[in-house]
């Protein structure tokens, strides 16, 4: 009784639907925790801007240049947060792709039950709702989450080809679901498109043999090639499909210049990527789960091998996969890009329904033996092994970086106005654009992203320069460049600093080690610099030592009412708009006159300057002029002079390029 009740339940279905309600949460709690990055940005800029979804297609490379993607995504993100009236925020963004990943949960027990049975549509449904790379994927604003969910709905597709294989009739939703296939296929993801060309062979071919052999009604293959035609044409003709991808990865300068940026994860072959990478859509490459994974798709092999191989439709999809991975395989070996776990994600929901079949393969076998109960074995340990990174999912903090978490620590233990300095052009001017501090500043001295850019600016000279004229900046290291042979470390600049602070994403460094992270490179060893940075900075104190040692008599910095700004040849200044604040210190050890020194230009107009306690400077307009203040009497220890615009009504912005003082 109890085991026909526990028969009767598995195969009602109704087991989808707590399996689709815990999918679906783990896809949207604490969504927006994890600071955003790459191409992430693209999709924030997007929902802050009045852009209707109509030109985000009709002006996509004007208004993003060349991106080698589609614009589907994006105007998919915009359409949904428009159309319900939500307020933009990182949770808005990622709304839509949640429930576009959770979709894939009932596809995957479709595609499941239609194979086998009911039993096995729960556990690739299951499978789905939990794998941790398909977690990460819908928990971000990207391509990547839609085209998960093309490539569940195109083996679905070929799942119900099965009937044509034995020549019964398909399901009346069979034409509307593979409109929505080849739509997911084609238009999220250019990565997409080797998987859909051989799909639509295989369908067309299959449909058209069955006309030809059979003498059936060609209706359903006119439908089927309408079908194609009218989703695939505007990718063929729109100035943002084809055309554009072909633009992006033909020789020239923007292919160049991303195969340097991507130079690093290209550094070994594409062929040892291979089993690592799919390591991290199974349970990991930790030992333990390596062995689990091999075990799963031996059953899996063996299963095949029984049963599955009488099975044409699924022999089918067994051919497209290793026919659109070796292709890639080969395409990568000369991309801008580098095979990696979003090179894959076509092909995840086969590499997921091989796993499934595995894992089932101990029980079938078992059925009639008394010790049937060993068959969920494998089931309950694949899960089990998933309960870690399940959990640390929702608890990242960057993607990989945690650049919010960096942004508040600096907020809270730097003084405000803080100018810190980043080893990367992108990182000062992109994420910390978005992940806002409140009180520091977080900038980069010129663009320094492929090391020719790094070497011909002359970025460590130039922040070393910086450094100089502003001893109370900081430095956040991101170890930028430093793998490439004609840069390499630079660890010298830390002697300039006595204190420094790792904030780093610990829930996704232990996903890195798992073997699972979404954003990592499963194929090495994690290193910490790749989910963190340091922030190298003094205190005051700190300062105040330093300049005793080098034999100093005197101090003097910048402290209230200042910004720091960037030029566009390349000079970072300390900016006063109506008033700011410096702070002198006499090391001396008794009173005595001093000279300050300001070195300055007027921005626009010229600004007449006023210093407490009396003395008063105009700078000339667009011209680097000095003031010298002095000699100012000051006392042993801390002293403050305030600095004015005479023009309190209408300051004149004053960019400082120096300040120092003498005796």
């Amino acid at each position: 009784m109890a085991m026909s009740m526990r028969h009767h339940i598995l195969r009602s279905g109704w087991v989808l639907i707590p399996i689709l309600v815990a999918g679906l949460f783990l896809r949207l709690y604490r969504r927006g925790q994890a600071s955003l990055q790459i191409d992430n940005l693209m999709f924030w800029d997007t929902l802050q801007r009045d852009l209707p979804v109509g030109r985000i297609f009709g002006e996509w490379t004007e208004i993003f240049g060349l991106t080698g993607q589609l614009p589907t995504a994006m105007a998919m993100m915009k359409a949904f947060v428009d159309l319900f009236r939500l307020t933009p925020s990182f949770d808005t963004m990622l709304l839509p792709f949640g429930i576009v990943g959770a979709l894939a949960i009932p596809v995957a027990y479709a595609l499941g039950a239609e194979l086998r049975d009911r039993q096995h549509g729960l556990l690739l449904a299951t499978l789905t709702a939990f794998s941790p790379m398909a977690l990460q994927m819908s928990r971000e604003a990207y391509f990547y989450a839609p085209t998960f969910l093309g490539g569940f709905l195109g083996l679905w597709t070929m799942a119900l080809t099965q009937r044509v294989w034995r020549n019964k009739a398909l399901p009346p939703y069979f034409h509307i679901l593979n409109a929505a296939a080849f739509f997911m296929l084609s238009w999220f993801s250019p990565s997409a498109w080797p998987f859909a060309f051989f799909w639509v062979i295989y369908m067309v071919g299959l449909f058209g043999y069955r006309v030809i052999r059979h003498k059936r009604s060609p209706v359903d293959l006119i439908i089927m090639i309408a079908v194609y035609a009218v989703i695939g044409l505007p990718l063929l003709l729109a100035p943002w499909g084809l055309q554009h991808i072909m633009e992006f990865t033909s020789d020239g300068e923007t292919r160049a210049y991303w195969v340097r940026v991507f130079e690093v994860g290209r550094g070994e072959s594409t062929w040892a990527k291979l089993w690592p990478t799919f390591a991290a859509y199974g349970w990991g490459t930790t030992g333990l789960r390596q062995s689990f994974l091999m075990l799963v798709l031996l059953g899996g092999l063996v299963a095949i091998y029984r049963s599955w191989r009488y099975q044409p439709a699924f022999l089918a999809m067994l051919i497209l996969f290793f026919v659109v991975l070796v292709l890639n395989l080969l395409a990568l070996e000369r991309s801008v890009w580098f095979f990696g776990t979003t090179r894959i994600v076509v092909l995840a929901p086969f590499f997921l329904l091989l796993l499934s079949i595995g894992l089932l393969y101990p029980y079938d076998a078992l059925q009639r033996h008394r010790f049937r109960l060993l068959g969920v074995v494998l089931p309950i340990g694949a899960l089990l092994l998933w309960v870690e990174p399940v959990r640390l999912v929702p608890m990242m903090t960057g993607k990989p970086r945690p650049f919010q978490a960096i942004s508040d620590w600096a907020d809270a233990h730097l003084p405000a106005g803080t100018p810190i300095v980043t080893d990367r052009f992108f990182t000062a001017y992109n994420e910390f654009r978005v992940h806002a501090p409140a009180h520091v500043i977080f900038l980069s001295i010129v663009p320094n992203q492929i090391p020719e850019q790094y070497n011909g600016n002359q970025f460590r000279a130039r922040t070393l320069d910086f450094f100089n004229r502003h001893a109370d900046a900081a430095w956040l290291e991101e170890q930028h460049q430093w793998k490439h042979p004609e840069i390499g470390p630079w660890t010298a600049v830390r002697d300039r600093f006595a204190q420094s602070h790792t904030v780093w994403d610990a829930a996704g460094y232990r996903l890195a080690q798992l073997g699972l992270s979404y954003r990592g490179d499963p194929s090495r060893a994690p290193e910490l610099t790749d989910y963190g940075a340091t922030i190298w900075y003094n205190t005051t104190a700190d300062l105040l030592e330093r300049t005793r040692q080098a034999g100093g008599d005197a101090m003097v910095l910048f402290t209230a009412g200042w910004n720091t700004v960037s030029t566009g040849d390349g000079r970072q200044w300390r900016l006063m708009e109506s008033a700011a604040e410096i702070t002198c210190w006499n090391l001396s050890g008794q009173e005595q006159p001093f000279f300050i020194e300001i070195v300055g230009v007027a921005a626009g107009s010229s600004k007449r300057v006023t210093v407490s306690g009396g003395g008063t400077f105009s700078f000339p307009r667009d011209q680097i002029a000095t003031w010298q203040i002095g000699p100012v009497m000051l006392p042993v220890g801390q002293t403050s002079l305030q600095l004015f615009d005479a023009m309190q009504n209408r300051p004149v912005p004053l960019l400082v390029y120096s300040l120092t003082i003498r005796s």
